[in-house]
């Protein structure tokens, strides 16, 4: 049986908005916190208990990283300077893939560092075709890391390389620079939305009752989901969380009020996609 143990710290601050308190203890078993309270009062309560004492901390909730991509480093770190978010994205391409375990792990324990213990994993791909496995490995790289993760499955089915779509994009380019991007893979088809889907499914089962990692429905953007595939997301997910980025430049908002006739959330709700476990990031 694991025994008890007490972590004292010269202030305690058990939630928001709770008083800050002075001489303060947390007593836990294996990963549950089982009391909080004065040093004095839970010395008592639990004599015997092995104690931890940090002087000069203060200890509180764990903080909540509520939109991230775990890409381990900076883009501008791996070549990628910051740009407007449409020419910023090409750059992705050009980023060498990375193994997602040890992204993951590298990622987690820097959101250690700064006192993260919850995050949201937004996953950006090295290989489709690999997507289940590189999510496995996501979520084993967080919990060797020692922290809680939503993992967000991705999901699209239009407009990878313009919002116009591929060939209309392509038809506004010189021919050899075309012919070079068709030859470089950039104009072929997006995998399937139903493998994304059956991943996630998947996945979601696997990891029901997992304390550490849990899944997420991560639509990427209105711009870049058919509506289709943004009503099949709803319908799917339940109760499940579902996080989509939204409206994250003004180039963004004029596609929604040029394809839909009003901005894209106006049109996600028009959908009947914003549910309330639905959140929107940006």
């Amino acid at each position: 049986m694991n025994e008890t143990q007490l972590l004292r710290a010269s202030h305690l601050l058990t939630e928001a908005s709770a008083t800050l308190m002075e001489d303060g203890a947390i007593a836990w078993v294996d990963e549950q916190i089982i009391a909080t309270g004065s040093y004095t009062e839970l010395r008592a309560r639990f004599p015997d208990a092995a104690c931890h004492h940090f002087r000069n901390h203060l200890v509180m909730p764990g903080l909540i990283n509520a939109h991230d991509h775990g890409r381990g480093l900076g883009t501008l770190q791996m070549g990628v300077p910051d740009a407007p978010l449409e020419l910023w994205i090409s750059g992705l391409f050009a980023l060498r893939a990375l193994d997602p375990y040890l992204v993951a792990l590298c990622d987690g324990l820097t959101l250690l560092a700064a006192g993260v213990t919850t995050t949201t994993h937004q996953h950006n791909p090295c290989d489709w075709r690999n997507l289940e496995q590189e999510l496995i490995d996501t979520a084993r790289g967080y919990r060797d890391a020692g922290i809680r993760a939503c993992i967000g499955v991705p999901l699209m089915d239009q407009n990878a390389l313009s919002y116009l779509g591929a060939e209309p994009f392509l038809a506004c380019l010189p021919t050899a620079l075309a012919a070079e991007l068709r030859n470089a893979g950039f104009a072929d088809p997006i995998s399937s939305s139903q493998g994304m889907i059956d991943v996630g499914k998947t996945l979601r089962a696997a990891w029901k009752n997992n304390s550490w990692h849990w899944l997420c429905w991560g639509p990427v953007g209105p711009q870049w989901c058919s509506d289709g595939l943004l009503e099949k997301i709803a319908e799917e997910a339940g109760d499940a969380p579902v996080h989509i980025h939204t409206v994250e430049t003004s180039t963004q908002k004029a596609y929604g009020e040029r394809i839909y006739g009003e901005t894209p959330i106006a049109h996600l709700q028009t959908l009947g996609f914003l549910n309330s476990n639905v959140t929107c990031a940006h």
